[in-house]
Protein backbone atom coordinates (compact mmCIF):
# COMPACT_ATOMS: atom_id res chain seq x y z
CA UNK A 1 0.00 0.00 0.00
CA UNK A 2 1.79 3.46 -1.07
CA UNK A 3 1.81 6.53 0.75
CA UNK A 4 0.81 9.63 -1.52
CA UNK A 5 2.51 12.67 -0.12
CA UNK A 6 1.90 16.58 -1.06
CA UNK A 7 4.83 18.54 -1.95
CA UNK A 8 5.07 22.47 -2.18
CA UNK A 9 8.41 23.42 -2.63
CA UNK A 10 12.19 21.26 -3.05
CA UNK A 11 13.81 21.68 0.38
CA UNK A 12 12.97 18.58 2.10
CA UNK A 13 12.24 16.25 -1.17
CA UNK A 14 15.29 13.61 -0.10
CA UNK A 15 13.89 13.07 3.20
CA UNK A 16 10.21 12.51 1.72
CA UNK A 17 11.69 10.08 -1.07
CA UNK A 18 12.46 7.72 1.99
CA UNK A 19 8.92 8.18 3.27
CA UNK A 20 5.98 8.86 0.70
CA UNK A 21 5.71 6.50 -2.24
CA UNK A 22 4.13 8.82 -4.80
CA UNK A 23 3.78 12.58 -4.69
CA UNK A 24 1.23 15.28 -6.14
CA UNK A 25 2.06 19.15 -6.70
CA UNK A 26 1.22 21.96 -8.82
CA UNK A 27 2.64 25.00 -10.49
CA UNK A 28 0.99 28.59 -11.09
CA UNK A 29 1.51 29.22 -14.87
CA UNK A 30 1.27 32.72 -16.05
CA UNK A 31 -0.89 32.11 -18.95
CA UNK A 32 -3.43 31.15 -16.95
CA UNK A 33 -3.62 33.73 -14.82
CA UNK A 34 -3.64 36.68 -16.94
CA UNK A 35 -6.67 35.07 -18.44
CA UNK A 36 -9.74 37.63 -17.85
CA UNK A 37 -11.85 34.58 -15.97
CA UNK A 38 -9.17 32.84 -14.36
CA UNK A 39 -9.84 34.31 -10.65
CA UNK A 40 -9.43 31.10 -9.54
CA UNK A 41 -6.11 28.46 -10.35
CA UNK A 42 -6.46 25.05 -11.90
CA UNK A 43 -5.23 23.15 -9.07
CA UNK A 44 -7.95 25.13 -6.36
CA UNK A 45 -5.28 26.46 -4.03
CA UNK A 46 -5.47 29.92 -5.67
CA UNK A 47 -1.82 31.88 -6.93
CA UNK A 48 0.49 32.43 -4.16
CA UNK A 49 3.91 29.67 -3.65
CA UNK A 50 2.59 28.53 -0.36
CA UNK A 51 0.44 25.70 -2.18
CA UNK A 52 2.31 25.47 -5.23
CA UNK A 53 5.27 25.94 -7.21
CA UNK A 54 6.27 29.07 -8.77
CA UNK A 55 6.57 28.00 -12.45
CA UNK A 56 7.51 24.69 -14.30
CA UNK A 57 10.91 25.45 -13.91
CA UNK A 58 11.08 25.56 -10.21
CA UNK A 59 9.18 22.29 -10.48
CA UNK A 60 12.30 20.22 -12.48
CA UNK A 61 14.52 19.36 -9.85
CA UNK A 62 11.74 17.78 -7.72
CA UNK A 63 10.56 15.87 -10.40
CA UNK A 64 14.35 14.79 -11.32
CA UNK A 65 14.69 13.70 -7.79
CA UNK A 66 11.22 11.70 -7.29
CA UNK A 67 11.91 9.96 -10.80
CA UNK A 68 15.98 9.13 -9.45
CA UNK A 69 14.51 7.46 -6.37
CA UNK A 70 12.24 5.25 -8.41
CA UNK A 71 9.46 7.19 -6.69
CA UNK A 72 6.27 8.74 -9.03
CA UNK A 73 5.14 12.43 -8.93
CA UNK A 74 1.26 13.91 -10.69
CA UNK A 75 -0.35 16.87 -11.65
CA UNK A 76 -3.14 18.07 -9.44
CA UNK A 77 -5.91 19.82 -12.15
CA UNK A 78 -8.78 19.29 -9.66
CA UNK A 79 -11.21 22.57 -9.82
CA UNK A 80 -14.75 22.06 -9.90
CA UNK A 81 -14.77 23.30 -13.74
CA UNK A 82 -13.52 24.46 -16.59
CA UNK A 83 -14.49 27.12 -19.02
CA UNK A 84 -13.49 26.23 -22.47
CA UNK A 85 -10.63 29.68 -22.80
CA UNK A 86 -9.28 27.41 -19.40
CA UNK A 87 -9.50 24.09 -21.18
CA UNK A 88 -6.95 25.19 -24.08
CA UNK A 89 -4.82 26.08 -21.01
CA UNK A 90 -4.79 23.38 -19.14
CA UNK A 91 -3.73 20.81 -21.65
CA UNK A 92 -0.48 23.29 -22.44
CA UNK A 93 -0.11 23.30 -18.70
CA UNK A 94 -0.24 19.41 -18.66
CA UNK A 95 1.92 19.16 -21.75
CA UNK A 96 4.58 21.29 -19.74
CA UNK A 97 4.44 18.06 -16.96
CA UNK A 98 4.75 15.42 -18.96
CA UNK A 99 7.54 16.96 -20.90
CA UNK A 100 9.60 17.34 -17.83
CA UNK A 101 8.73 13.70 -16.72
CA UNK A 102 5.73 14.04 -14.90
CA UNK A 103 4.05 10.14 -14.76
CA UNK A 104 0.11 11.57 -14.77
CA UNK A 105 -2.94 13.67 -13.77
CA UNK A 106 -5.11 14.08 -11.04
CA UNK A 107 -8.31 15.28 -12.61
CA UNK A 108 -11.81 16.69 -11.73
CA UNK A 109 -13.65 16.75 -14.46
CA UNK A 110 -14.99 15.07 -17.70
CA UNK A 111 -13.41 17.36 -20.05
CA UNK A 112 -10.39 17.04 -18.25
CA UNK A 113 -10.37 13.33 -18.54
CA UNK A 114 -11.02 13.52 -21.70
CA UNK A 115 -7.69 15.47 -22.37
CA UNK A 116 -5.80 13.80 -20.06
CA UNK A 117 -6.62 10.32 -22.17
CA UNK A 118 -4.44 12.37 -24.91
CA UNK A 119 -1.19 11.79 -22.92
CA UNK A 120 0.30 8.75 -22.08
CA UNK A 121 0.81 8.77 -18.46
CA UNK A 122 -1.70 7.79 -15.58
CA UNK A 123 -5.25 9.07 -14.55
CA UNK A 124 -6.46 9.29 -11.17
CA UNK A 125 -10.27 10.30 -11.00
CA UNK A 126 -10.10 12.83 -7.85
CA UNK A 127 -12.56 13.06 -4.96
CA UNK A 128 -13.92 16.32 -6.95
CA UNK A 129 -15.56 13.87 -8.72
CA UNK A 130 -17.73 12.78 -6.47
CA UNK A 131 -18.43 9.13 -7.61
CA UNK A 132 -20.60 7.10 -5.20
CA UNK A 133 -21.89 4.55 -7.55
CA UNK A 134 -20.50 1.82 -8.81
CA UNK A 135 -22.26 1.41 -12.18
CA UNK A 136 -21.19 4.83 -12.70
CA UNK A 137 -17.51 4.21 -12.37
CA UNK A 138 -17.94 0.92 -14.25
CA UNK A 139 -19.53 2.55 -17.07
CA UNK A 140 -16.94 5.40 -17.48
CA UNK A 141 -13.49 3.40 -17.16
CA UNK A 142 -15.58 0.98 -19.80
CA UNK A 143 -14.83 4.58 -21.60
CA UNK A 144 -11.94 5.55 -20.59
CA UNK A 145 -8.55 5.46 -19.65
CA UNK A 146 -8.67 5.53 -15.65
CA UNK A 147 -5.90 3.82 -13.38
CA UNK A 148 -6.79 4.94 -9.95
CA UNK A 149 -10.28 6.07 -7.95
CA UNK A 150 -9.89 8.35 -5.18
CA UNK A 151 -12.61 8.24 -3.00
CA UNK A 152 -14.79 10.75 -1.09
CA UNK A 153 -13.49 11.25 2.71
CA UNK A 154 -17.42 10.28 3.77
CA UNK A 155 -17.24 7.01 1.85
CA UNK A 156 -18.19 4.29 4.34
CA UNK A 157 -15.48 1.32 5.17
CA UNK A 158 -17.97 -1.08 3.78
CA UNK A 159 -18.44 0.96 0.64
CA UNK A 160 -14.75 0.58 0.40
CA UNK A 161 -14.87 -2.79 0.11
CA UNK A 162 -17.00 -2.75 -2.46
CA UNK A 163 -15.49 -0.63 -4.58
CA UNK A 164 -12.17 -2.44 -4.17
CA UNK A 165 -13.98 -6.02 -4.86
CA UNK A 166 -15.87 -4.69 -7.92
CA UNK A 167 -13.71 -2.68 -9.47
CA UNK A 168 -10.51 -3.28 -11.46
CA UNK A 169 -8.66 -0.21 -11.38
CA UNK A 170 -6.64 1.00 -8.17
CA UNK A 171 -8.89 2.33 -5.05
CA UNK A 172 -7.11 5.31 -2.70
CA UNK A 173 -8.41 7.01 0.14
CA UNK A 174 -7.42 9.85 2.96
CA UNK A 175 -5.56 8.92 5.71
CA UNK A 176 -5.03 12.53 7.43
CA UNK A 177 -4.69 16.33 7.37
CA UNK A 178 -7.53 17.31 5.41
CA UNK A 179 -9.80 19.42 8.39
CA UNK A 180 -12.87 18.19 6.16
CA UNK A 181 -14.33 14.75 6.59
CA UNK A 182 -16.76 15.76 4.08
CA UNK A 183 -17.79 15.42 0.37
CA UNK A 184 -15.46 17.71 -2.24
CA UNK A 185 -17.00 16.82 -5.16
CA UNK A 186 -20.24 18.48 -3.58
CA UNK A 187 -18.80 20.91 -1.91
CA UNK A 188 -19.20 24.23 -3.49
CA UNK A 189 -17.06 26.42 -0.79
CA UNK A 190 -14.43 28.43 -2.32
CA UNK A 191 -11.08 26.82 -1.68
CA UNK A 192 -7.58 28.94 -1.81
CA UNK A 193 -3.96 28.32 -0.55
CA UNK A 194 -5.45 28.89 3.13
CA UNK A 195 -7.85 26.74 2.80
CA UNK A 196 -11.72 26.18 2.96
CA UNK A 197 -14.33 28.97 3.54
CA UNK A 198 -16.31 27.11 5.49
CA UNK A 199 -13.20 27.08 8.06
CA UNK A 200 -13.37 30.98 7.98
CA UNK A 201 -16.82 31.44 8.72
CA UNK A 202 -16.36 29.35 11.67
CA UNK A 203 -12.71 31.29 12.94
CA UNK A 204 -14.50 34.71 12.05
CA UNK A 205 -18.15 33.75 13.14
CA UNK A 206 -19.87 34.62 9.87
CA UNK A 207 -22.31 32.83 11.44
CA UNK A 208 -25.02 33.31 8.69
CA UNK A 209 -28.42 32.30 9.12
CA UNK A 210 -27.91 30.19 13.05
CA UNK A 211 -28.84 31.15 16.15
CA UNK A 212 -26.38 32.94 17.89
CA UNK A 213 -26.49 31.13 21.46
CA UNK A 214 -26.35 27.63 19.54
CA UNK A 215 -23.04 28.97 17.41
CA UNK A 216 -21.43 30.42 20.26
CA UNK A 217 -21.97 26.78 21.93
CA UNK A 218 -20.95 24.67 19.28
CA UNK A 219 -18.42 26.99 17.69
CA UNK A 220 -15.16 25.60 19.92
CA UNK A 221 -16.58 21.93 18.37
CA UNK A 222 -16.77 22.34 15.43
CA UNK A 223 -13.73 24.90 15.13
CA UNK A 224 -11.13 22.86 17.02
CA UNK A 225 -12.40 19.22 15.92
CA UNK A 226 -14.58 18.96 12.91
CA UNK A 227 -12.25 21.21 10.66
CA UNK A 228 -8.77 20.85 12.69
CA UNK A 229 -7.26 17.61 11.56
CA UNK A 230 -9.24 15.16 9.35
CA UNK A 231 -8.45 11.55 10.26
CA UNK A 232 -7.91 8.18 8.69
CA UNK A 233 -4.94 6.98 10.76
CA UNK A 234 -6.92 4.26 12.64
CA UNK A 235 -8.18 2.51 9.31
CA UNK A 236 -4.72 1.90 8.00
CA UNK A 237 -4.74 -1.83 9.23
CA UNK A 238 -8.23 -2.37 8.12
CA UNK A 239 -7.48 -0.65 4.01
CA UNK A 240 -4.27 -3.03 4.19
CA UNK A 241 -5.87 -5.94 5.30
CA UNK A 242 -8.51 -5.63 2.24
CA UNK A 243 -5.82 -4.22 -0.35
CA UNK A 244 -6.56 -0.62 -0.58
CA UNK A 245 -3.60 0.63 -3.40
CA UNK A 246 -2.33 4.42 -1.99
CA UNK A 247 -3.32 6.02 1.14
CA UNK A 248 -3.33 10.28 1.00
CA UNK A 249 -2.11 12.76 2.89
CA UNK A 250 -4.00 16.15 2.28
CA UNK A 251 -2.37 19.48 2.37
CA UNK A 252 -0.22 21.42 -0.24
CA UNK A 253 -0.67 24.30 1.44
CA UNK A 254 0.81 23.49 4.98
CA UNK A 255 4.48 24.21 5.98
CA UNK A 256 7.10 21.28 4.12
CA UNK A 257 8.22 20.71 7.61
CA UNK A 258 4.65 19.94 8.88
CA UNK A 259 4.35 17.88 5.70
CA UNK A 260 7.56 15.72 6.39
CA UNK A 261 7.00 15.49 9.67
CA UNK A 262 3.29 13.81 9.19
CA UNK A 263 4.51 11.77 6.00
CA UNK A 264 7.31 10.21 8.11
CA UNK A 265 4.70 8.98 11.17
CA UNK A 266 1.79 7.92 8.42
CA UNK A 267 4.89 5.91 6.94
CA UNK A 268 5.57 4.18 10.65
CA UNK A 269 2.45 3.81 11.32
CA UNK A 270 1.67 1.49 7.93
CA UNK A 271 4.95 -0.60 9.01
CA UNK A 272 3.02 -0.72 12.52
CA UNK A 273 -0.17 -1.82 11.01
CA UNK A 274 1.49 -4.31 8.59
CA UNK A 275 3.17 -6.00 11.91
CA UNK A 276 0.33 -5.68 14.24
CA UNK A 277 -1.60 -9.36 14.35
CA UNK A 278 -4.77 -7.71 15.12
CA UNK A 279 -6.43 -4.45 14.70
CA UNK A 280 -6.78 -4.64 19.29
CA UNK A 281 -2.84 -4.61 18.87
CA UNK A 282 -2.48 -1.87 16.33
CA UNK A 283 -4.55 0.29 17.73
CA UNK A 284 -3.28 0.00 21.57
CA UNK A 285 0.01 0.88 19.62
CA UNK A 286 -1.26 4.03 17.86
CA UNK A 287 -0.61 6.05 21.07
CA UNK A 288 3.07 6.15 21.47
CA UNK A 289 3.12 8.75 18.35
CA UNK A 290 3.14 12.16 19.06
CA UNK A 291 0.94 13.23 15.88
CA UNK A 292 -2.59 10.89 17.71
CA UNK A 293 -1.88 13.12 20.90
CA UNK A 294 -2.07 15.97 19.01
CA UNK A 295 -5.68 14.86 17.84
CA UNK A 296 -9.50 15.12 19.37
CA UNK A 297 -10.24 11.37 19.10
CA UNK A 298 -13.04 11.26 22.42
CA UNK A 299 -15.82 12.49 19.83
CA UNK A 300 -14.94 11.39 16.42
CA UNK A 301 -15.54 14.70 14.39
CA UNK A 302 -12.35 14.72 13.15
CA UNK A 303 -12.79 10.82 11.34
CA UNK A 304 -13.33 10.25 7.81
CA UNK A 305 -14.02 6.54 9.08
CA UNK A 306 -15.71 6.99 12.54
CA UNK A 307 -17.06 3.22 12.16
CA UNK A 308 -12.84 2.09 12.17
CA UNK A 309 -11.87 5.03 15.38
CA UNK A 310 -10.08 4.05 18.34
CA UNK A 311 -12.20 7.11 19.73
CA UNK A 312 -15.27 4.45 19.88
CA UNK A 313 -13.48 3.04 23.00
CA UNK A 314 -14.50 6.59 24.54
CA UNK A 315 -18.09 6.44 24.55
Amino acid sequence: MKIFCPINEDSKIEELVKYADEFYLSFNNDDWKDQKDNFLSYHSRGFSSKASFKNIDNVKRVIDIIKNNKKEVFLVCNAHSYSDEQLQSIEKIMSQFEREGGDGFIVSDLNILKIANKFNLKIYLSTIFALYNISAVKALIKRYKVDRLILSRDVSYEEIKKFRTELNIEIECFVFLSGCRFSNGNCFCLHTENGGMCKFSLSNKWNINMDVDLYNENHDVYSNSLLNYGCGICAIYDFLEIGVNSIKITGREFDVDFILYVCKTIFEIRELAAKSHSKNEFIANLNKFKLIKKLNCENGLECFYPELGKWKDNR
